[in-house]
């Protein structure tokens, strides 16, 4: 959705104020990448929402996908990513895109 490109600011009793992933430290390394795959989810023809979401799903090594749902808005959006699947080119893009990440958090993290 965008909403991370920007510096987030949460109040301390948020939890996400204490986690690595939305520190001062990775903020730059992770609004490149979240560029980066906006950019390649828009010249597929959809949204980065829909393209992470479809990755979880089309990848052997995440089991579960959680998605976070605030509005029923948001339930239909996600409705037809399950049936949803990448075209090769994109696929071929998100995984070139996270090989080449190497922000500190991310460099433990499975890529296929």
């Amino acid at each position: 959705t965008g909403k991370y490109v920007t510096e987030p600011k949460f109040p301390s009793s948020d939890r996400r104020s204490r986690m690595k992933h939305f520190s001062q430290q990775y903020i730059g390394a992770n609004r490149r990448l979240i560029l980066m795959m906006d950019a390649a989810a828009k010249k597929a023809g959809v949204s980065i929402r829909e393209a992470a979401i479809a990755w979880c799903f089309g990848t052997n090594v995440i089991d579960v996908v959680v998605i976070g749902m605030k509005t029923r808005a948001h339930v239909r959006d996600s409705q037809g990513i399950l049936d949803m699947s990448l075209n090769s080119d994109l696929i071929s893009e998100l995984r070139t895109i996270r090989e080449n990440d190497l922000t500190p958090i991310n460099r433990s993290v499975p890529t296929h």
